[in-house]
């Protein structure tokens, strides 16, 4: 569907840009919950509200198939004050198929499941990403790791779908397989497990530098990896994305709508939104033409007096970013739905590339994807198609514009 040449948003994304406190390892916009004040976090509240109306009235999205709720730790905010930010966006997103909400073990108790239930919450991400304690230190995590399983147990209880997040990528007492199943033998039917990546600037990036702290080499890391693949497949958790795990039908409908490039909005400090420019009229797409995006990247800032930047991402950018987030599946490309949003197929734009990876690909009908085995190349994928890309884009003029709103 469309609204005044924008497809209209499916999804919605709340930034929540607090936290009990700032772990290690984080680059994410967050600020520390008791530094920053109730009254701060009624306003940024207030605000946040105001924006995703706002939003969602320009683009025409009278309701939202999936809202998704994150930051920062959503949890952590004082109850009155969670129940007002789910009662709003009840009101401007209906009644989302998929509902998540992000929390941190320690700030899950019976009040917050409540809110959650009564607000029609249907799915928990819950951010575990240790079950060892050295580690859970090094990395800054508040709250104790063996409380994770506590609080797994109160979230089992009610009707939620409940996911849980593991960083790999370093060592930790009884390994991170170990932990894995220990989160599935508490129920948990989604597992996200995330390479640790050492974001300059951090806490844990210092420490790296300085031989405090060490990652797991590519060979360690590419083992661990693949042992976890397989011991995940035979309990019944089957790798769908390059770091998500779910049993068949749990799978995140809100992160699937990232990866196949659909349009999405996002409010909250530091939230950013991706919306389609569709064509003029009925016409088909024209190849190099249409296919671009529109990108609002929200102010990473409490006060809300910056303003939003906008700006329109260029269809041969926009085309690898679709290949790119594709790329990241088992699913793969959508041939069909590629070339009827920019004009031509993904072969026509790096068929060379394709070629060249034709033995690490897997290929069903009308979807591209990398082959089992190969989703771990992808980085290397990527650099070979956005090669062939750039070289399409020499000597043309891009159409990047950006603007405040």
């Amino acid at each position: 569907m469309r609204v005044d040449g924008f497809s209209i948003p499916e999804a919605l994304y709340i930034h929540v840009p607090f936290c009990v406190s700032r772990c290690t390892y984080c680059d994410f916009y967050s600020n520390v919950a008791s530094r920053a004040g109730v009254d701060s976090m009624e306003g940024v509240i207030t605000r946040t509200l105001d924006r995703a109306e706002a939003l969602a009235l320009r683009f025409g999205a009278d309701h939202f198939d999936t809202v998704y709720v994150g930051g920062g730790t959503p949890s952590c905010l004082p109850r009155p004050l969670l129940r007002r930010l789910l009662s709003g966006l009840g009101r401007i997103a209906g009644a989302p198929r998929e509902w998540t909400v992000e929390a941190n073990p320690e700030s899950v108790d019976p009040p917050f499941l409540d809110i959650l239930e009564e607000s029609g919450v249907n799915r928990l991400s819950m951010g575990i990403q240790t079950l060892d304690p050295s580690l859970a230190q090094t990395l800054g995590r508040p709250g104790r790791p063996a409380d994770s399983l506590s609080a797994l147990r109160q979230a089992m209880m009610r009707k939620l779908r409940v996911s849980a997040d593991l960083i790999a990528g370093t060592g930790r007492e009884g390994g991170l397989i170990q932990e894995a199943r220990i989160l599935i033998g508490e129920g948990v039917e989604h597992l996200s497990v995330y390479d640790l990546i050492l974001e300059e600037g951090t806490l844990l990036e210092d420490l790296h530098r300085r031989g405090d702290f060490a990652l797991m080499d590519e060979d360690e890391d590419a083992d661990e990896r693949e042992g976890l693949n397989e011991a995940l497949a035979g309990l019944g958790l089957l790798r769908y994305e390059v770091s998500n795990y779910a049993r068949p039908g749990t799978e995140s409908l809100h992160n699937c709508c990232y990866w196949r490039m659909g349009s999405w909005l996002g409010a909250g400090p530091g939230a950013v939104s991706c919306v389609e420019v569709l064509p003029p009229g009925p016409s088909s797409a024209r190849p190099g033409i249409d296919g671009a995006s529109l990108r609002i990247e929200e102010a990473r800032c409490l006060e809300g007096r910056q303003e939003a930047i906008e700006t329109v991402v260029d269809p041969l950018d926009a085309a690898f970013e679709s290949i790119m987030m594709a790329s990241r599946t088992v699913v793969g490309l959508d041939r069909n739905a590629f070339a009827s949003r920019f004009g031509y197929d993904v072969e026509e734009l790096v068929g060379k590339t394709l070629a060249t990876w034709l033995p690490k690909l897997r290929i069903e009908g009308r979807r591209i994807a990398l082959a089992e085995g190969a989703l771990d190349l992808g980085s290397a994928f990527l650099r070979d198609c956005l090669g062939e890309i750039e070289g399409r884009k020499q000597g043309s003029v891009g159409r990047t514009q950006t603007k405040k709103s």
